[in-house]
């Protein structure tokens, strides 16, 4: 009895100071964030331009993300002013521009971001489930989305969102205390976007050609056309027939006549009389914008290379053009685009292995090819052995003289 007293008090002894060590190494995390960092689906980070910088907490140490991680709800992701980066959950994607701090939130029912700075551009299915909803928060606004394609811009104050699908809600937020006014809320529609700037009033347009030319705009929307609106087909009018003026000037005026009844129809005359000519009304043709081509992989060319091969490999496919990272299993490419079919890149000091291609395009999707390419080890070539046994025949010094005949 007195050994298994002894032996539970070990147990809570250890308990206790691995607790206390925890505690002390993470002293600001409340037990509500440790919680759903535990049951909430994990967010992949990936990088597509570097570097991109992880804060897994508030008061933790940030680290750089190479290609790939995985957090939670309390990471911050920062990109420098080289960096772009990916954040990949169930639902939605959102994809980090030059510059940009972002934190996570949370992450269930609900997903919010918090925007420092910089901009972001979130595609997210349609949410069906009871409160399931996505939401990115700045200091002084909120857009909230159950399934679309928007971009938030967050610098000095000012706000902006621009909106490609579905329909995105937009509160205005108070900058100091950071309470959501409900009543605010505007309803921007595809082709829409809205503005607030600090503590002012939300301000809505549509998008412009200028709008649709931004960089980062064509970055996350390289097909995308601004809607036609509808033209009305032009009224033809009916040419107007003057009345000859039978009364002069002066004249007395004419009696009244009574009226009889029409006189019987002439019989046509042998000459047609001419019709006024009119012109066909020709239909408007409305532009359609031209449908999203996704992109797609084929093979590679060569599928086996050697080790530090200067040779470039080619991936080979449809609408290479939507290309914006490659990688090789883990390892992230410079590449080279070929054409629509096909792009190029070097293997640079990869060590062997047979490797899956990777290509993201630009809506974050990720497009791979499993067992793509074999690296091989490079070859080392062996010294030549001359067999001692072999001897050779020594040159003549003097090409002139003559070698006796043996024969006689």
């Amino acid at each position: 009895m007195k050994k298994t007293l002894v032996a539970v008090a070990i147990v809570l002894i250890l308990v206790v100071v691995g607790f206390l060590i925890y505690r002390a190494k993470s002293p600001d995390v409340s037990p509500e964030v440790l919680s759903e960092r535990i049951t909430a689906e994990p967010i992949t980070v990936t990088t597509l331009e570097q570097r991109v910088l992880l804060k897994e907490m508030e008061t933790g140490p940030e680290r750089e993300v190479p290609t790939t991680a995985t957090t939670s709800v309390g990471a911050i992701i920062t990109t420098t002013p080289t960096g772009r980066a990916l954040l990949e959950a169930e639902k939605n994607k959102t994809i980090l521009d030059y510059n940009t701090v972002t934190e996570i939130k949370e992450h269930k029912e609900k997903d919010s971001n918090f925007l420092s700075g910089g901009a972001v551009w979130s595609r997210v299915e349609k949410l069906a489930g009871q409160g399931e909803f996505f939401e990115i928060q700045t200091r002084n606004a909120v857009a909230v989305v159950r399934g679309t394609s928007f971009g938030l811009w967050f610098k000095d104050g000012l706000t902006r969102l621009w909106v490609t699908e579905g329909v995105v809600s937009f509160f205005a937020k108070d900058p100091v205390t950071g309470i959501v006014d409900q009543a605010s809320e505007v309803r921007v529609m595809p082709g829409g976007k809205a503005s607030r700037q600090d503590n002012g009033k939300i301000v809505q347009g549509t998008l412009t050609t200028k709008d649709t030319q931004d960089k980062w705009f064509v970055y996350n929307n390289p097909s995308y056309t601004l809607p036609v609106a509808p033209k009305k087909a032009p009224v033809v009018e009916q040419p107007k027939v003057q009345q000859p003026n039978t009364r002069q000037q002066g004249a007395a005026p004419l009696p009244a006549v009574k009226p009889q009844a029409p006189a019987p129809a002439a019989p046509p005359e042998s000459q047609p009389q001419p019709k006024p000519e009119t012109k066909p009304i020709e239909p408007q043709v409305q532009t359609q914008p031209e449908a999203y081509k996704p992109l797609e992989i084929y093979s590679v060319s060569p599928t086996s290379i050697e080790e530090g091969s200067q040779e470039r490999v080619s991936a080979n496919g449809m609408n290479m053009q939507h290309a914006k990272s490659v990688m090789l299993g883990e390892y992230a490419l410079s590449f080279t685009p070929v054409s629509e079919s096909s792009l190029s890149f070097p293997i640079s000091n990869i060590p062997p292995s047979t490797y899956s291609l990777i290509i993201i395009d630009d809506r974050g999707e990720k497009h791979s090819l499993t067992r793509a390419l074999t690296i091989t080890a490079k070859k080392v070539s062996e010294p030549i052995q001359i067999n001692p046994q072999i001897q050779t025949i020594p040159k003549l010094q003097n090409p002139l003289i003559k070698i006796p005949n043996l024969i006689r």
